[in-house]
């Protein structure tokens, strides 16, 4: 609908002439929507409350502003509760036991073993200076 066409007249009059107007699925959206045109060019811009709008609006609480220290503060709490969470899976968990099962594997094992064990270890250990050389950690 454009400016210069009367009011009363709408889109939807020349149904004969869209070819979707058949299956009656544009027809009903075009009523809809020059309608809602119609509405919306023809509504008064504000309507008088005599202050009610005002008076609300001063009295709703104030607008909250987030601070870098709030995200701070939930993070510190985060970390709190995964180093409490660890310590009481420490705690459950029997150290003791498994560190006396591993040294008594390693003195059973033969001296193969412990070499390659060794050679395992210095490899992983070159390899991981390597990776931290090329991301300038040092």
């Amino acid at each position: 609908m454009t400016d210069t066409e009367p009011r009363g007249k709408h889109r939807s009059e020349n149904l004969s002439e869209n070819k979707w107007a058949a299956s009656g699925e544009l027809a009903v959206s075009d009523d809809f929507d020059n309608w809602l045109v119609d509405q919306l060019r023809h509504s008064e811009p504000y309507l008088e409350d005599k202050g009610f709008t005002d008076k609300v609006m001063r009295g709703l609480p104030a607008t909250l502003i987030r601070r870098p220290v709030d995200d701070l503060l939930g993070y510190g709490i985060i970390l709190i509760i995964a180093i409490l969470s660890l310590a009481v899976v420490i705690c459950n968990f029997p150290l003791l036991g498994l560190a006396i099962d591993t040294v008594v594997y390693l003195i059973l094992l033969n001296k193969v073993a412990l070499l390659g064990a060794g050679l395992l270890f210095a490899a992983a250990s070159a390899l991981m200076g390597v990776w931290a050389l090329k991301r300038n950690i040092f």
